[in-house]
């Protein structure tokens, strides 16, 4: 038989045994698995190489994944990484990026501006009604308003972090320490207001804030000024009187205890006795209108630093003058 007749016959006869492996199996089972092992089948039949399609993929494969080890090793000369395309990049600056991405969510980058506005609003409430001087971030978390904010905004609460979402709107808030988990948080626009002078003329000022008063005040004259004050020490006074009273009940005559020198006097000026000797007022007064009874004792008390002199100088004359008294006679003695 010639040759090509031969390799007609095998191929019939591959292509025989191919449909009696595969009959039935096209029309009963469509799954994946079945139509890859027809397809097999097929391909041995119709002459495909040895191993068959699954081969050829096989060794394309293993060829990229030779040609993904080289790539990364070539890589990581350069302190770089590989990713599953075969492609270099930095895994540090990859990392921070990612980091820098996620802290921008939970700053409020994809919140809404107008859930922004009312979030930012809130807080600004929350320092001021609680202390503008400043607030703790974890007593700031436990207001109210910001609790109120919370049930409101649920799904924005969950991608934000409230200090975050603070430290990034920067022109509104400002923080005692930005590395701080804890730190003091105030409103920028009271900080500025204390910080920067204000550098118009008093008049203005006064003018300004008299303006800002409600209406139907009193106008200061000095009648006016002089009641108000009269008033106020009369209930200090009283104050005085019932805390001394108060004090009295509770630890017997101990209720002068504790009062200033001013309340004392005020209370019972008899309670100040001057010492024996002691210069009065009337003298005081009498020197005040007598100016020749100062002259006379500045006289007196002049002569009298001139005596104290005096004799400071003698004294120093007899301790220079040289012993000479131990080397003479016992006459010179």
């Amino acid at each position: 038989m010639p040759p090509k007749q031969a390799d007609k016959a095998k191929q019939k006869e591959r292509e025989k045994i191919a449909i009696d492996k595969t009959f039935g199996l096209k029309n009963k089972n469509k799954s994946k698995v079945v139509q890859k092992y027809i397809k097999s089948i097929a391909n041995n039949a119709s002459g495909a190489p040895k191993g068959g399609k699954e081969a050829a993929d096989r060794e394309q494969k293993d060829a990229k994944q030779k040609e993904l080890q080289k790539a990364a090793l070539m890589n990581s000369l350069f302190n770089l990484a590989t990713d599953k395309k075969g492609r270099a990049f930095d895994p540090v600056a990859k990392k921070k990026a990612k980091q820098a991405e996620e802290e921008a969510i939970a700053a409020g980058k994809k919140v809404k501006e107008e859930i922004k506005k009312e979030i930012i609003e809130g807080v600004a409430n929350s320092i001021r009604l609680t202390n503008p001087k400043g607030v703790r971030m974890s007593e700031l978390g436990a207001h109210p308003i910001i609790q109120a904010l919370k049930t409101k905004h649920q799904d924005t609460f969950k991608t934000i972090q409230l200090l975050l979402f603070i430290k990034a709107n920067d022109k509104v808030f400002w923080v005692d320490d930005e590395e701080s988990t804890n730190p003091t948080i105030r409103c920028l626009e009271d900080v500025e207001a204390e910080v920067a002078p204000d550098e118009r003329p008093l008049e203005e000022i006064i003018e300004e804030r008299r303006a800002a008063l409600p209406p139907g005040g009193t106008p200061v004259t000095p009648e006016t000024f002089k009641a108000w004050k009269e008033k106020r020490e009369a209930e200090r006074l009283a104050k005085v009187e019932e805390d001394r009273q108060e004090s009295m009940k509770k630890g017997g005559n101990k209720g002068l205890v504790g009062m200033s020198g001013r309340d004392l006097f005020t209370y019972d000026a008899s309670l100040f006795q001057d010492d024996e000797g002691a210069v009065s007022a009337d003298e005081y007064d009498e020197r005040e209108e007598d100016p020749q009874d100062e002259d006379d004792n500045g006289g007196k008390t002049q002569g009298m630093a001139k005596d104290l002199q005096d004799d400071e100088e003698e004294e120093e004359e007899e301790e220079a003058e040289p012993d000479s008294g131990a080397r003479g006679s016992n006459d010179a003695e």
